[in-house]
Formats: C-alpha cells, structure tokens, sequence
C-alpha cells in the first residue's frame, strides 16, 4: 500500500471508516462517559490492577491526563484505588463490580450494534471483515495497547491468544 498510488486516498478512506463506526457506536450507547474514561476502564479490565504510571503507559497516555480520568472513575464508583502492599506509597487501581457492569453493558451494546448492522451481509462477508480487522488490530497493536483488546471476554485466556496472537506472542517474550 505504501507505494501505491491510492494509497494516500485509501488510508483516508479507511480512517474515515472507523471514525464514522467509533461515532456511531458512541451515540447509539446509553453509556455517558467520554471515550477516554471507556478507553481506561477497558484497560483495567484487560490488564487487571495497575499503578496509574502502569496505567497511563498501557493506554499509551499521559500520566496527568491518567490522573484526572482515574478520578473521575472513582468518583463514579467505577474505579477503586488501594495501596501497593509492594510499596505502601503508591496505589494500585483496579475495577469496582460496578466498573465491570458498566463494561459487560457497554460490549453488549456494541455486540448489538454490529450485530444489527452486519444482519444482511453474508457469511463470507462477516468472515473477510472479521479476518482483516483482526489483523489491522494487531499490526496496529504491535507497539501499544489498542482499544480491540478490552473488547474481548475476560474469562477466556485461549480465546484472547487466538484472537491476538501477537499480544500472546509479546507476553511469552517479554
């Protein structure tokens, strides 16, 4: 693609895509926080507890912009921080059962949402779209933590080292 000569108009195309299913998916959710907050949880979610710098470094944000997400989360009852018993000065943050609500609603409604509007396309279809955003995610999520993983179930291991092999593959070796 890099040396095609629609590769410039393709790459727009393509970035234009997701914006517009990340805008739809963001208004047809009932969910009221900012995409930032909805980003964090997921990597809580995903990764378990963390210190903020953990944190910030695994949503590949600023600490200070970690910082004031991580706040309002707790104020909303989503969020909990307790201290690090490996070093008593700093906090390790973790989802409340709420936080893990608000996450299982937001999935469902996104689940819904595909499901809706893939209805009429064929199975082939689904399967090639499935394949290659799978594989845009983790060329995408080879440097950095990417909003497809916090989308995946939590409770199974082999479903997320199939879906992300090279997340798994980065896991064994580092």
């Amino acid at each position: 693609m890099p040396n095609s000569p629609t590769s410039t108009a393709v790459a727009d195309r393509l970035i234009d895509a997701m914006v517009s299913i990340g805008r739809s998916a963001q208004r047809s959710s009932r969910l009221t926080m900012d995409r930032g907050s909805y980003f964090l949880l997921g990597v809580l979610q995903q990764r378990g507890q963390l210190r903020l710098t953990g944190l910030a470094e695994a949503a590949d944000l600023d600490v200070s912009t970690t910082s004031r997400h991580v706040r309002q989360l707790e104020g909303q009852g989503l969020v909990v921080g307790h201290a690090d018993p490996a070093d008593g000065r700093a906090k390790l943050f973790t989802l409340t059962p709420a936080g893990e609500e608000t996450m299982r609603r937001a999935r469902a409604e996104r689940r819904q949402l595909l499901t809706e509007r893939l209805g009429a396309w064929s199975a082939d279809d689904v399967a090639a779209l499935e394949r290659l955003m799978t594989r845009l995610a983790n060329e995408v999520g080879q440097s950095t933590f990417h909003p497809c993983t916090p989308l995946l179930d939590k409770d199974s291991d082999d479903q997320r080292e199939n879906q992300n092999p090279t997340r798994a593959r980065n896991e064994q070796h580092g």
